[in-house]
């Protein structure tokens, strides 16, 4: 019998440019922005037209993980906490990953 795939549902989308996540105006370090976290596995945070995925540890549920691919190769970087996602961190992570990683490969 065939089965249809199931199609993936995407991640959440965070904007650097306003602060705030994608369709429920949520604006990053609030204290709605700490409790969405508790509800989520995952988001992207977006700036300009980088896009990087935030994961939470399946391990250690309370630590984030950066990811992005590069030249086919996926590059990690721990975020913090959950009180450490902060839009100042997310920059940084995501400016980190644009510059410096891919001249290290």
């Amino acid at each position: 019998m065939f089965v249809p795939a199931t199609k993936k549902k995407r991640p959440p989308r965070v904007y650097a440019s306003d602060h705030t996540v994608w369709k429920t105006g949520i604006k990053i370090g609030t204290i709605d922005w700490f409790q969405w976290l508790l509800t989520i596995d995952s988001f992207s945070f977006v700036i300009g037209i980088d896009r990087l995925t935030v994961r939470r540890n399946c391990r250690k549920p309370l630590h984030w993980y950066a990811y992005r691919k590069h030249n086919g190769k996926l590059i990690s970087r721990y975020v913090g906490m959950d009180k450490d996602l902060t839009h100042g961190t997310l920059v940084d992570i995501a400016r980190y990953m644009k510059v410096v990683i891919p001249t290290d490969l």
